[in-house]
């Protein structure tokens, strides 16, 4: 029972180690007639249809030095045969094996031999990746017919009945970059992940990736800060002055119907002020805004009205005295030329001020009529 246990196991372990070889020859040529053709189509892709690619990089970069123009292209050609060296090298080496034409490795072969030792200084360049810590297992016989040099740092192997010789290089749990021969180190690493760098600094370069990336930072920026117009425009009333201050702050251009809640030629001109808000483009830089200072409740510093504030002060017209007033702002500065005292005369002629101040045109003084203010010493409206 014992015996035939041996020979099966001895029969299997024959056959794994006739396997596993062939699968990793057949893997490495696999590998290779998928990734050349990919790489063809890598640099074709670069290049574009009759060199379109190349074409519009020329007309863009007209000028500009040849790297600029021709840089993508360059990095992408030289990716390539890098990303392909290492399976080359697999690719080269099996074909050693099995046709003696190819680049040998380090082994049972008169080029690189290590017959019973594990690495000599003879194997550095060739194209064995890793640095072997086992001998190779050459009978005595089978050395002298090859004419092999039998290496000495192991003596010479008796084999047991029914085992068999191995010329492995390492255990399989080994093979990882710790391990890595001077050959392995160029083509595993270096000649692959620098090609596989280039490769996508290239593709990215061709794509133009870091000017389309500030594109979208710009236009993320002007999304979260403007909003986006969906209609016509709308009256926004703002219910403080705070609020209204910092509408100003958040608007280029805006026009401000500033009216109180007691005053009746106000409620006769916004419907006009309403109507010119709603027909104006979405897409246009102006924002309108109605207010009642008199329903403003924060207190404000001495005791000085709201009328009086700063915010309406500034530009050198004065503080609202009587409504309603049409005020008009740029970057969050009042222009004086253009304030509207009253109701304009004709009515139409608020649209013709709002007009001029989109087109940045100067007009003279609009006219106006009407319009009520509050008695000092009586406190009543006239």
């Amino acid at each position: 029972m014992s015996a035939i246990s041996i020979f099966v196991s001895a029969a299997a372990k024959s056959k794994l180690a006739t396997a596993l070889p062939n699968l990793r020859v057949i893997g490495h040529f696999i590998s290779f007639f998928i990734t050349l053709p990919l790489m063809i189509v890598v640099c074709a892709f670069a290049v574009g249809w009759k060199c379109k690619g190349v074409k519009r990089r020329q007309r863009k970069y007209k000028g500009k030095n040849c790297f600029v123009v021709y840089g993508p292209f360059i990095l992408t050609i030289i990716a390539a045969p890098l990303i392909l060296a290492d399976q080359t090298r697999h690719v080269l080496s099996d074909m050693y094996d099995l046709t003696g034409f190819g680049w040998a490795w380090c082994g049972d072969n008169p080029v690189f031999p290590r017959v019973n030792e594990t690495f000599p200084s003879s194997c550095t360049w060739s194209s064995t990746q890793f640095v072997c810590n086992q001998p190779c297992c050459v009978p005595l016989t089978e050395a002298v017919s090859k004419n092999l040099p039998y290496g000495s740092d192991t003596p010479p192997v008796a084999l047991a009945p029914g085992e068999v010789c191995e010329c492995d290089c390492l255990p399989s749990h080994e093979e990882n970059m710790l391990h890595l021969s001077m050959i392995g180190i160029i083509f595993t690493v270096i000649c692959t992940y620098s090609g596989f760098i280039l490769l996508a600094v290239g593709a990215l370069w061709n794509a133009d990736i870091i000017n389309k990336c500030k594109k979208m930072k710009k236009q993320w920026q002007s999304l979260r800060s403007t909003p986006v117009p969906t209609g016509p425009k709308a009256v926004h009333k703002p219910k403080s002055l705070a609020e209204f201050k910092q509408f100003l702050a958040d608007h280029k251009n805006v026009v401000v119907d500033c009216s109180a809640s007691f005053c009746a030629p106000c409620k006769v001109i916004f419907p006009e002020f309403e109507r010119i808000a709603t027909s104006t483009k979405s897409s246009l830089d102006l924002e309108f805004v109605k207010i009642e200072t008199d329903m403003f409740t924060e207190a404000v510093e001495d005791d000085v009205e709201c009328e009086e504030d700063e915010v309406f002060t500034a530009g050198g017209a004065g503080a609202i005295e009587s409504w309603p007033v049409f005020l008009f702002y740029s970057d969050n500065a009042e222009i004086a030329s253009r304030r509207i005292v009253g109701v304009p005369e004709p009515i139409q002629n608020l649209q013709t001020a709002i007009t001029a101040f989109v087109d940045g045109q100067h007009i003279g003084k609009i006219g106006a009529v009407g319009g009520c203010k509050v008695n000092a010493e009586t406190g009543e409206t006239e």
